[in-house]
């Protein structure tokens, strides 16, 4: 069986995914040798209650521990883009918008700001 540490470690509720999987694997290292089998269900274990992975693996059960890290790895990825869409607030490229062009009514798309030359 998994050490008692590596069994009690569980993702923190404003955790991220990615620090939870590095908390794990450094104190892994300190733990003497396991299968892969009991790193797997050590790890699934600790993964946040209704976090996107948690929901993956209801849905279909991990088979192995390399299984675990590549839907990991695909959360991680999603979590990332949302943390740079959270930081980039209001830097975002300006609106398009409509408005009537200077040869005639036909009303054209440009970027709000840009000269109709």
């Amino acid at each position: 069986m998994p050490s008692t540490s590596l069994a009690n470690a569980k993702q923190g509720e404003n955790e991220s995914l990615k620090s939870y999987i590095h908390s794990f694997n450094m104190e892994g290292a300190n733990v003497g040798s396991l299968t892969r089998r009991e790193l797997k269900i050590a790890i699934t274990a600790g993964v946040r209650s209704g976090s996107k992975l948690r929901d993956y693996m209801l849905k279909r059960e991990v088979t192995d521990l390399d299984d675990f890290y590549e839907r990991a790895h695909k959360c991680i990825h999603v979590e990332d883009g949302h943390e740079s869409l959270k930081a980039g607030k209001g830097k975002y490229p300006p609106k398009l918008s409509f408005r009537e062009s200077r040869s005639g009514p036909k009303k054209k798309r440009v970027y709000e700001g840009m000269r109709d030359d």
